[in-house]
């Protein structure tokens, strides 16, 4: 990486680490879910849906986690608005989009936001 200041490349490590946390925590919640081991891709989610849907909507996501969500998504902010800089608007774009799609507008997530989110990968 080659970010213009040390704490630029920090922030973009904190960015990846939540990523990588953010897959894990779907992951988690998914198996919690359907007991089953999760392969995190569109078409594995989809054909868990609707026969899991009910178990998703009536799973009570712990407030820790919803909290980790949180900074993760703050930290994915972050990172790519240093990534992008001013020459990858598009990007950025896309990103406003999924934050907008899940439910991220007030810089915060809740469990339906959540929730409403999986199931719309069905």
């Amino acid at each position: 990486m080659s970010a213009t200041n040390p704490s630029e490349d920090e922030d973009l490590l904190k960015g990846i680490a939540a990523a990588m946390d953010t897959l894990v925590i779907i992951g988690d919640i998914l198996y919690n879910v359907t007991d089953k081991p999760m392969k995190l891709s569109k078409d594995y989610i989809n054909d868990l849906f609707p026969q899991y849907e009910s178990a998703l909507i009536s799973y009570n996501i712990p407030d820790a986690t919803i909290t980790r969500l949180n900074k993760n998504l703050s930290a994915l902010n972050t990172a790519v608005y240093i990534l992008t800089g001013e020459n990858f608007d598009s990007i950025r774009a896309d990103f406003e989009d999924f934050k907008n799609d899940l439910g991220y507008s007030d810089n915060q997530i809740t469990e339906s936001e959540i929730e409403n989110y999986i199931l719309s990968l069905n």
